[in-house]
C-alpha cells in the first residue's frame, strides 16, 4: 500500500499531540520554501490561549515530531 506508513506516522503523531493538548492540522500558510507544513493548535480549552485558532507551532512533519518529543521529555522532567 502506497503511503500507509505515512498515514500510520500521522496517526501516531496525532495521538501524541492529543495527549499533550494539541491538535494537528494543516497550516493556514500552506507551504514554506516549497515544502508542505503542518501546524499545532490548542485542543478545546486544554491549554491557556487567547485565541483558539492561533498556531502554536508550524513546520514540516519531522519538525512537529521533534517538537512533540521535546514537549513529552519536558513533561516527564517536570513530573520528577
Amino acid at each position: 500500500m502506497s503511503g500507509y506508513s505515512t498515514y500510520r506516522r500521522w496517526q501516531d503523531i496525532e495521538a501524541r499531540c492529543a495527549a499533550l493538548g494539541f491538535r494537528l492540522a494543516n497550516s493556514k500558510y500552506g507551504t514554506r520554501d516549497g515544502t508542505d507544513i503542518v501546524a499545532l493548535y490548542p485542543k478545546d480549552d486544554s491549554l491557556p490561549c487567547y485565541t483558539r485558532d492561533a498556531e502554536l507551532f508550524c513546520g514540516t512533519f519531522s519538525a512537529v515530531e521533534n517538537f512533540i518529543f521535546g514537549c513529552e521529555k519536558a513533561q516527564q522532567y517536570d513530573m520528577l
